[in-house]
């Protein structure tokens, strides 16, 4: 197979993210809120596997800054920016080392970012702690009135 030269990286990277925006732009429908972000981080792992990390990186850092700019819902875009943008690439970084430990690190790295997104929304972009519901039921509410009821 032919290397691809420097413009084709660029061009290749220029088309993956605009795919990338077109998919984030669509989290304005909130039965979509979870599977964009996820949809518009996995095309960059073919990128990633074509071309190299660093450029994964590169385009997912533009991404980044193009859904700041441009996505108008920030549940959608902060997911992407904590989660779902860099995961598909270290990902691969993890495939080599022993299952245990890399299971370990995912896990870690998963429930960190989550964390960090879901405070930074509550507190800094007043996401309602009403909207985190499971099944009809308000998990704010289960969780503080647990040891009340007998």
């Amino acid at each position: 197979m032919k290397p691809i030269s420097k413009t084709g990286k660029v061009a290749f990277g220029g088309v993956t993210a605009a795919l990338s925006i077109v998919l984030l732009l669509g989290t304005l429908f909130p039965s979509l809120m979870y599977a964009l972000p996820a949809f518009a981080g996995i095309i960059l792992l073919p990128f990633c596997l074509e071309v190299g990390k660093k450029w994964a990186l590169g385009v997912y850092a533009v991404v980044s800054l193009l859904s700041l700019l441009v996505v108008p819902s920030w549940e959608g875009k902060l997911l992407f920016i904590f989660f779902f943008g860099y995961y598909p690439i270290v990902r691969l970084w993890f495939d080599c080392w022993p299952v245990v430990a890399a299971w370990v690190v995912k896990l870690v790295i998963f429930n960190g970012s989550m964390l960090l997104c879901y405070f930074l929304l509550i507190r800094f972009f007043n996401l309602d702690a009403d909207t985190f519901n499971l099944f009809g039921l308000n998990l704010q509410t289960m969780c503080c009135y647990n040891h009340l009821t007998v």
